[in-house]
C-alpha cells in the first residue's frame, strides 16, 4: 500500500531544499546557486584575466553545489532519524 504521509514529507522536504541558496566568493568571483542546482547569479572580477576567472569560477561553482548537497544530506538525515 502507498504511504501518503511519506510522500507528503518528501514533498515538504523538497520545497524546503528548493528554497536553499548558497553563495561562494573567491577573489571577487561570486556565484549564487539554489536548491534545484540552478545557477542564479555569477559575478566576475574584471581585474582578473580570463584564464584565472575560469579556474576560480569552476572552483566556486563546485563549492556552492557541494554546500547544497551537504544541506540536502543533512535534511534527509534529520528526517530519517526523527522517526
Amino acid at each position: 500500500m502507498f504511504d501518503f504521509s511519506s510522500l507528503s514529507k518528501f514533498l515538504s522536504l523538497r520545497k524546503e531544499i528548493q528554497k536553499t541558496k548558497e553563495e561562494v566568493e573567491t577573489k571577487g568571483v561570486k556565484v549564487k546557486v539554489n536548491g534545484n542546482f540552478e545557477v542564479e547569479e555569477i559575478l566576475l572580477n574584471p581585474s582578473l584575466d580570463s584564464k584565472t576567472q575560469q579556474k576560480i569560477l569552476k572552483k566556486v561553482l563546485n563549492q556552492a553545489f557541494a554546500k547544497i548537497k551537504q544541506k540536502l544530506f543533512q535534511e534527509i538525515q534529520k528526517d530519517i532519524f526523527q522517526k
